[in-house]
Parts: C-alpha cells; structure tokens; sequence
C-alpha cells in the first residue's frame, strides 16, 4: 500500500489505519497476530489502540495493548509501525470522567509500559471535558510532546465547536491538534443512535463535514464500515442493532447505488464505501477492525480501488 504525509507531521502512514478494539473480545491473542502480521505483510503501517480497549470485559485491563506488547516483543516490529494509542476515557466501570492531566498521564504511561515501548507517534485525548478551555488540554499535549512520550497529538469525540476553538488558539499560537478522530460512516445514523449506546461518542455530521473540506484538516475516522452495514443490507443479514442504527431511505439509497458501483469495480459495497472516504478534500485515514486476515485482506482492497469522477461526485453528494 502506499504510504501518505500524515496531517502537518513527520509521519508517513497508509490510508487504512489497523484498529485493534476487538482484540480478545474478537480475536484471541494468536488470531489477533495473524491479523497484525498480515496488515504488516500487504504494507500497512498505522495502528491504533487505546488504554480502555477491552476493560469492558469481565476480569480484564488493557488486553490490547497487552497483545500489541507481546507481539512488538516477538516480532520486534514496533519501529515499522506508526503507533497511536487514547487515553482519557471515562472509567468503565463507574463512568467517573477522566480528561484531565493526572489521568491523561496515567494512562498513557501504563500505556507505554504496557507496550514497551518509551513513546507513541500520536497520542489521542479519548475524550473531551468541556469544563477546561481546549488551550489547557492543548497545553497538556504539549507537555508530553516535550518529555517524549509522544510525537503529535489528536482530538477524538469533540464537537465541532470544540475544534474550531482549537483550530482558532493553533493559527495563534502554533500549538494544537494535528487530526481528529470521530465516528464517520458513507452510512449516517439514525438520530440519536450511538455506538454501542455510548452518548460520548462524537460524529461527522454534514456541517461537520463542510468544516473539513473548507480547512482540510485531517480525519481518523473510526467504525468507517458502519459495522458491514451496506453488504449486509443488501443481503439481509442486518442485525437488530444495525437495523435500529441505519436503516433509514437514505442509507438504503446509497445501498442501491453502492450495488451498482460494486459490479462496475469488481468489488462489495463495502469496500467502495471505504474508498470514497479516502478521496475527500482533506486527509481521511478510516480505522478497520477485523475479525480474520481474510477479512481484513478484503478489506485492504479500498486502497487500490480508483474511483472515476462521476462516481466520486455521486457518492460526495451523500457526505
């Protein structure tokens, strides 16, 4: 796969980002390398991860980056890798929020011990806390930029209004977020629907989406496939949640238009919904979770797919 300028930064990565969310949950430690090695081998070179993934199973702590660690040990593949990883997010188990210095920090070195590693190459606030101005927690990314623990820093889950202030304090002062990181589907949801319930998560939005083509800044869009919604819509196999999620006149539109196209590319539905993320007016990097290297190989397909004109301009009239 070929290799993109990530945002303003150093960092040469591939468009399609390796998340390991359902690392256990998923995947088993072996299945999870399969699918890591597999990335590694077709190209890829983005992971991310996150301090809280898998804490919501039953008797377990970060096992993502517990699988992450062993694997970097055993393969010694951590500096073929663009590594990101989040901290901040609210305490599964008693929802306690959490995006402040002391637990932005104690995340991230847990983090880095966990992986083994002394940095990451892009550290993600998991959450935003409206109750301190962006300058302050833009001032704590700097700290850990400082003291090495990381090379740049990003937004996940933060409003629109949030990233404007950000935007504003970064042309005065130079300092700020060098991506975003929100929920951004071809799919839109439902309104009020969240991924798996959660109502902190933040999405893309249309006036969202007009704000990064006038500014151009770069997006790590997560649950990019919107859960396989389109080729399960066309073949039936949506599940309750899905249904509730997306199912809706526009969605099953696109899902129409997306068969056609499919047919023409030699493709699913799916991968042309993943390809035309890619092609906007600014940087979109979309994060896939597999659940087997054949999946994933499959998937990786939305990075060779050369969308013409008139397909790039039909689909954009969706976004």
């Amino acid at each position: 796969m070929e290799k993109y300028r990530f945002s303003d930064t150093d960092l040469e990565v591939t468009r399609i980002v390796m998340g390991t969310g359902n690392f256990k949950e998923r995947l088993d430690k072996e299945s999870a390398f399969r699918v890591l090695d597999t990335y590694l081998d077709a190209g890829g070179n983005f992971l991310d991860t996150a301090n809280v993934y898998c804490r919501w199973l039953p008797d377990t702590e970060n096992c993502a980056e517990q699988f992450l660690g062993e694997w970097f040990r055993k393969t010694g593949n951590r500096d073929k890798v663009v590594l990101a990883t989040k901290a901040g997010h609210p305490h599964i188990r008693t929802g306690k929020w959490r995006v402040d210095r002391e637990h932005l920090r104690q995340d991230l070195e847990e983090s880095l011990r966990t992986m083994g590693t002394d940095h990451v190459d892009m550290f993600w606030f998991h959450r935003d806390n409206t109750e301190k101005s962006v300058e302050e927690l833009i001032d704590i990314g700097e700290e850990l930029v400082r003291e090495g623990k990381t090379r740049y820093y990003g937004a996940s889950n933060f409003t629109l209004s949030r990233m404007k202030e950000a935007e504003d304090y970064r042309k005065q002062t130079g300092k700020g977020f060098r991506a975003l990181s929100n929920q951004w589907s071809l799919a839109y949801p439902n309104p009020g629907y969240k991924l798996n319930g959660d109502m902190s998560l933040e999405g893309i939005d249309s006036e969202y989406y007009r704000w990064l083509c006038e500014t151009g800044f770069t997006l790590v869009p997560y649950s990019s496939t919107a859960g396989g919604f389109f080729n399960k819509a066309l073949s039936g196999r949506l599940s309750d949640t899905l249904k509730a999620g997306y199912v809706n006149d526009r969605n099953m539109e696109l899902a129409r238009i997306l068969e056609g196209m499919a047919e023409k590319y030699e493709t699913s539905p799916l991968i042309i919904s993943v390809a035309i993320l890619m092609v906007q007016p600014f940087g979109a990097f979309p994060v896939t979770a597999v659940s087997s290297p054949e999946q994933l190989l499959e998937t990786l397909r939305a990075d060779a797919i050369k969308l013409d004109e008139e397909d790039i301009s039909t689909l954009s009239k969706y976004l």
